[in-house]
């Protein structure tokens, strides 16, 4: 720790020296591992694998969901369970909040999916009728609309709070991998093994357009949070970014090695981040579709990737059995979480960005603490540090070389220009860099005679 301190500053409004990326990220995982030692937070009570849990929308609750065929919405403060949603008759795969946190949608593979009144920890409705696995569903935002996506080639959609079947939405010609709304609700964008992308209406299920691109199963899709913009992944390896408005590609993203399994917009909705079957991530600029950095760390297949909503964090999900958190603008790596049960759990941000909740063992969910900010970082590493490090520590471990600063400068100021951020040196001047010295003149050998025990 002392080490990585002597290569940041003290404080960013005033830096005394260049901000050295790969310092911090040695930096933070050093801290994560004192302060989170002992997991923030325990939640104890499901009796089989969790597959999944997200944070409400005002971070006060979080839901789970488990191979013991329940959800759970716990109070995140008192560690205890405020609701044991049963009901499901097989795994519950997945689940999610409306926006106002007081409604949920669970998916299970019992063929149906629900929805809960969380005010009263209720059953509100039972979404049924597909004759094959249901792969996803969704709620839209004023939890009037429910789609799901089904193995039986069609999506389904219904009155949320009522269960009617509104519309049977048929056309696709292989299994509908997935499906979401639209932010504002307007649109269905499905993906499915048909190597199309399908965009519907929103409220009654008409076909819209069809997203013809990719050359092998589509397997994800998802709106920019403008809703101007869609992107799909496929197993063709590539993942294609398309304008909704006029139904056409205006990128094809390529890079990957193997299948592209999912991909998330930053909330900004500038950059796309992809996730492969070839154990890397990838992050890219939505403006050109250009490639700005790879995460490549994983042993094996990365399968969900995700922003924090700070955009501080990038959080890959991995067959390794581990997660691992980014810094989101320079990709270097930042901390690894242990004991992640595989597909199709991936871990969660709360909505302020501080902590993250992960699957632990004996299907227990624990949350630990992040640093949210870079200053936050430093602050806690000041006020940890016991000493400084002596004058013959700082000869022994760093070069007093000018040219070593310049260098980093320069790296530095090349990537913000490749993203487009320059707040971190607006104050920090290039210095000339000194020139080679001079090698030292060397004197003649003189030729001595080799002394041998011969006369």
């Amino acid at each position: 720790m002392l080490l990585a301190l002597e290569g940041l500053p003290k404080t960013l409004r005033n830096p005394d020296r260049p901000y050295v990326e790969e310092t911090e990220a040695a930096l933070y995982y050093a801290l994560n591992a004192i302060i989170n030692k002992r997991p923030y937070k325990r939640l104890i009570g499901h009796k089989n694998k969790v597959v999944h849990n997200q944070f409400s929308p005002d971070g006060k609750h979080l839901i789970s969901t488990s191979w013991d065929k329940t959800a759970r919405v716990w109070d995140v403060t008192t560690e205890q369970t405020e609701h044991l949603l049963k009901g499901h008759r097989h795994i519950v795969d997945k689940a999610a909040f409306s926006e106002d946190g007081q409604w949920l949608l669970t998916v299970a593979s019992d063929f149906s999916a629900r929805l809960w009144n969380l005010k009263e920890g209720t059953l509100q409705a039972i979404f049924k009728g597909h004759e094959d696995l249901i792969t996803h569903a969704a709620l839209n935002f004023d939890v009037s609309r429910v789609v799901t996506a089904s193995k039986d080639h069609t999506l389904r959609l219904y009155e949320a709070q009522t269960g009617r079947l509104i519309n049977i939405l048929e056309g696709h010609e292989g299994a509908v991998t997935y499906a979401t709304f639209s932010h504002d609700g307007r649109y269905i964008a499905s993906a499915s093994e048909d190597n199309t992308v399908r965009i519907w209406d929103g409220k009654e299920g008409r076909l819209i357009a069809t997203l013809q691109g990719h050359q092998a199963p589509v397997l994800y899709v998802a709106f920019s949070p403008d809703d101007r913009y869609l992107v799909s992944t496929s197993k063709d390896k590539t993942a294609i970014v398309w304008d909704v408005q006029r139904a056409k590609k205006i990128h094809v993203l390529r890079g990957h090695q193997a299948a592209v399994l999912h991909a998330a917009f930053s909330p900004n909705g500038k950059w796309i981040a992809t996730a492969s079957e070839d154990s890397t991530a990838k992050v890219w600029s939505l403006r050109d579709g250009k490639l700005l950095g790879t995460l490549k760390e994983h042993k094996a297949a990365v399968y969900h990737v995700q922003f924090s909503p700070d955009e501080r964090f990038i959080l890959t999900s991995s067959d390794d059995k581990t997660l691992r958190l980014w810094d989101a603008e320079y990709f270097v790596r930042f901390a690894i979480f242990y004991d992640n049960p595989g597909r199709p759990y991936h871990g969660a941000f709360s909505p302020d960005g501080k902590y993250l909740a992960a699957a632990g063992k004996y299907h227990k969910i624990v949350i630990y603490k992040l640093l949210p900010t870079r200053q936050a970082l430093l602050d806690l590493a000041h006020k940890l540090k016991k000493r400084d490090l002596t004058p013959e520590e700082r000869k022994r471990f760093f070069l007093a070389d000018e040219r070593v600063r310049h260098e980093i400068i320069e790296e530095q100021l090349r990537l913000r220009k490749l993203r487009g951020r320059r707040d971190y040196l607006k104050e920090v001047e290039l210095l000339p860099v000194p020139p080679e010295p001079e090698p030292p003149e060397l004197l003649p050998v003189p030729n001595i005679r080799r002394r041998t025990n011969q006369p």
